[in-house]
């Protein structure tokens, strides 16, 4: 299916596979409709369920929302680590897709890091209309 050759010009790389130059638009339409849709559960079925156990349990909804909504944002970054982690705990030796899931893991990590200490809080000082 040639799919790692998507959105590459077709006679670049491999001249038995030609890629696809709509494999751009495609992709960019698929993290649009991935992003709808995730827009839309998150409406319909994470909010309604956080409000419900707010109520059932007496908790404050700013700690709901610390909690709750934050393992919610983390945890693409926790099934991709462990992901990565039982590849490579199960790879024989000399796998090369066992360094390759161990740089996923490490990659992640360090993304999720830089976005957590360095855009986050200098999005929200951007924000501000006074100083700090």
């Amino acid at each position: 299916m040639c799919l790692d050759n998507l959105d590459i010009v077709p006679g670049s790389i491999q001249p038995d596979c030609p890629g696809n130059a709509i494999g751009i638009v495609f992709e960019i339409f698929l993290f649009l409709y991935a992003m709808l849709g995730l827009a839309i559960v998150c409406d319909d079925y994470l909010c309604v369920a956080l409000e419900r156990l707010c109520d059932v349990y007496n908790i404050r909804e700013d700690v709901a929302g610390a909690t709750f909504m934050a393992f919610g944002s983390a945890a693409p970054e926790i099934i991709v680590n462990a992901v990565s982690t039982l590849k490579q705990a199960k790879a024989k030796a000399g796998d090369a897709s066992a360094i390759d899931a161990t740089n996923t893991g490490v990659g992640a990590i360090l993304g999720s890091g830089m976005i957590a200490f360095l855009v986050i809080p200098g999005a929200c000082a951007l924000s501000t209309d006074e100083g700090i």
